[in-house]
């Protein structure tokens, strides 16, 4: 497994008095098989167990160091060092500078556990019967691993399932976009819909989740071929669901857009969209040329661009650690994979089974950096059709994943009229007692990335 190279994912706090809500608590923690005898009870802080630095250190085979000088603790293991400064807002990690979320302050150094293990290549499992963390620093066998992604940032990612999450200390990854936070007026659906606010996702980042973009508007950022020829002067553009590029905006908003065959192309900016009879695009300009049924559509680069990467910045602006990307409607093509290759680390679509009815006109999901003998598949655990009183088809992947020891993908959207957060529930004990790690998408990518 690779190491984790960013200090956002080992948070190091100081336990002083009257800095943090704290209690203690009791637990078992196993190391390679090793139980360690920590020189002091964890504590229990916004929910996240830590325990004394040099406990921790030690147990999981790094060396702790302290310069009385400089008045700086540090941890170094096969060449990966973290140096941590008492009093200041910065660490040092294998000598690049990362931004404490938590100023170090004089006291007692503690470490939150599920971190700093996977800091140094570890991987976790807790089990809540018995209060035992057990952590595994050896590579010899692959652990089979899943992901659980919801997508759109609706409130009940915060409400229904974050808690679930919380209660098993497992992460989870959400999909979502600037235009998506709070109370917004969706123009396709014709109301208001309530997204997680900008407070809410910053309190579950630190909990250990993972945002990824979804585009700032839930635009398809695949092309589309024409239903029928377009000719000089034309208003009106058809193709399939037209209404994936309006979701979102305000009602009066046009979407620049581009419209290519061969060598011939031009920007149209569609104003509006027709979805109940005809499904066509309303251009606010008439077609320039004409074009066949050949002819591709889709955003201009401009609007591609802003989608993806202005989304990515302005969350990152906003303090969300954004690395990853999720299509959506699961939908890409060539176009969508070159551009996400310059901004993210992986891009999600949907996985398609053959044999499965439920995953049929899906397209394939596009990791490019994922190794194929690895990778196994992303379903979708909120469809309507899946029949939620019975576990067979969720036991059946998990299944699949412990016999190739590889990664499963769940995305879920967790707004649709089901009990999602008692699936997501039955997942995670059935996870815990396989041993099957759940993790984020970056530590996913840094565990089976080439």
């Amino acid at each position: 497994m690779k190491k984790i190279m960013f200090f956002s994912l080992m948070v190091i706090y100081m336990i002083s008095s009257g800095v943090l809500a704290e209690e203690t608590t009791n637990i078992t923690v196993i190391i390679d098989g090793e139980e360690i005898q920590p020189d002091d009870q964890a504590r229990m802080i916004e929910g996240r167990t830590l325990l004394p630095a040099r406990s921790v250190f030690e147990g999981l085979g790094a060396d702790m160091e302290w310069d009385p000088e400089t008045q700086t603790a540090s941890g170094v293991i096969d060449g990966f060092r973290v140096d941590i400064p008492l009093g200041s807002t910065k660490a040092i990690i294998s000598g690049e500078t990362e931004e404490l979320e938590v100023p170090a302050k004089a006291g007692r150094t503690y470490v939150p556990l599920q971190f700093a293990a996977q800091a140094f290549g570890g991987s976790v499992h807790w089990d809540g019967k018995t209060s035992t963390v057990t952590i595994t620093m050896t590579n010899s066998a692959p652990q089979p691993t899943l992901v659980l992604t919801y997508d759109d940032g609706y409130l009940e990612d915060y409400t229904d399932i974050f808690p679930v999450h919380k209660k098993y200390d497992v992460p989870g990854v959400s999909a979502v976009g600037t235009g998506a936070m709070g109370t917004v007026y969706d123009r396709v659906i014709g109301k208001e819909l309530e997204f997680m606010t900008l407070e809410q996702m910053l309190e579950m980042q630190k909990f250990g989740w993972e945002f990824i973009c979804h585009t700032r508007h839930h635009m398809n950022l695949s092309g589309k071929i024409l239903n029928q020829p377009t000719s000089f002067g034309d208003t009106k553009i058809y193709i399939d669901q037209p209404y994936q590029n309006f979701y979102r905006q305000d009602k009066d908003s046009n979407v620049e857009m581009v419209i290519k065959e061969n060598e011939k192309e031009e920007i149209i900016i569609a104003k509006g969209f027709d979805k109940e009879n005809e499904e066509y695009i309303e251009v606010k300009n008439g077609i320039e040329k004409s074009y066949t049924k050949e002819a591709v559509v889709r955003l201009s680069p401009e609007t591609h661009k802003d989608e993806t990467y202005g989304n990515m910045e302005d969350l990152k602006s906003m303090g969300l650690n954004v690395k990853n990307h999720g299509y959506p409607y699961g939908d890409n093509d060539s176009y969508a994979r070159k551009a996400s290759t310059k901004y993210y680390n992986s891009a999600r679509g949907t996985g398609v089974d053959a044999d499965d009815p439920l995953q049929k006109n899906v397209h394939f999901s596009d990791y490019y950096t994922l190794e194929d003998n690895n990778y196994f598949r992303t379903y979708d655990i909120s469809a309507p059709s899946l029949d939620y009183k019975d576990h067979d088809w969720i036991d059946e992947k998990l299944d699949k994943v412990e016999e190739v020891k590889g990664l499963l993908i769940f995305y879920a959207h967790p707004n649709k009229d089901v009990d999602l957060a008692d699936r997501v529930e039955y997942i995670i004990q059935e996870c815990q007692d396989r041993g099957i790690e759940i993790t984020t998408m970056q530590k996913a990518l840094e565990k089976f990335g080439d």
